[in-house]
């Protein structure tokens, strides 16, 4: 009777035990998975053996970027503001004494105010347009804003007249038709007459009798400072691109090369003692604040 007593016990207490596992075990939380998303910052779960946040690599590649967005060919280009210099190593000077075949020019309007003018632009393809500058001592500043090259032509003496060609493009200048705005350009070379006129003043036309004219104000709706094709011939003034000389530096003085001292040793040795009582003529050898001063002597060693 006694053993069975102690077997029932023995079966409670293994009971009790194993109820009191069973709660813990099912208080633990699972750790869920971490998603392998790349670029995000993933935290796990608040436990006190959890790793610390961890942060994924991007993909390789970078972002592409967006090209520049292109000027669409008849946008006003007549921007008010600043002007300021295009090219740093050049200068666009008042054409004074006749057209240098070959060279290259800006080609200004004259009129008495100077932001009323503007400088014939290309802008690629089709017809021309007009960008503002600026006059200061007989030289022209293009406008910094837009390419140098579309504000420049090179003109060439040929049969019959001259041919105006844009650096940019290089497209021709043509006023072999009248246009009420802007005027239109050419794959192939177009004679043009340049004349002469007074205070450094050219006009530009054809011969059919359509010239390069300018309405500084808005007149029929075609907006200010509008270079066309016209029959009234517009003055002109033309700039030439001249390098700037530029003065060399001065080179530095060179630093004055420091005195020869002579070894001592080159110049025999002496030998000095130290002198009692009254003193001879001679030369001496004497000491101040612990440094030597050494004299020549009538001895040698």
């Amino acid at each position: 009777m006694k053993k069975s007593w102690t077997r029932l016990i023995a079966l409670l207490l293994t009971l009790s035990m194993v109820t009191a596992l069973v709660p813990a075990a099912a208080a633990e939380e699972t750790i869920p998975e971490i998603p392998d998303t790349p670029g995000v910052v993933t935290e796990a779960p608040n436990t006190p053996d959890a790793d610390p946040p961890v942060v994924l690599p991007e993909d390789g590649d970078q972002a592409e970027i967006e090209p520049p967005v292109e000027r669409p060919e008849d946008a006003e280009l007549d921007i008010p503001g600043q002007v300021f210099a295009a090219d740093g190593d050049v200068e666009y000077v008042l054409d004074t004494d006749g057209i240098d075949s070959g060279a290259v020019y800006a080609i200004y309007t004259n009129e008495a105010v100077n932001g009323d003018n503007r400088i014939l632009y290309h802008t690629g393809t089709g017809k021309t347009d007009k960008v503002l500058g600026s006059v200061s001592d007989d030289k022209l500043t293009l406008n910094g804003s837009f390419s140098g090259s579309r504000q420049l032509w090179t003109i060439t003496e040929v049969d019959g007249g001259y041919t105006i060609q844009s650096v940019d493009s290089d497209r021709y200048l043509d006023l072999s038709s009248a246009s009420t705005k802007n005027i239109n350009t050419s794959d192939d070379p177009v004679v043009l007459l340049l004349t002469p006129q007074e205070e450094n003043t050219y006009t530009i036309s054809h011969e059919n009798r359509f010239s390069l004219a300018y309405n500084a104000e808005d007149i029929g709706g075609q907006g200010k400072g509008n270079i066309y094709a016209g029959t009234e011939a517009a003055l002109l003034r033309f700039f030439k691109q001249t390098s700037v000389a530029v003065e060399p530096e001065p080179e530095p003085e060179p630093e004055p090369e420091p005195p020869v001292v002579p070894d001592r040793a080159e110049q025999g040795k002496r030998e000095y003692g130290q002198v009692s009582g009254a003193l001879e003529s001679g030369y001496y050898a004497i000491r101040a604040n612990g440094n030597t001063m050494y004299c020549t002597t009538n001895k040698t060693a």
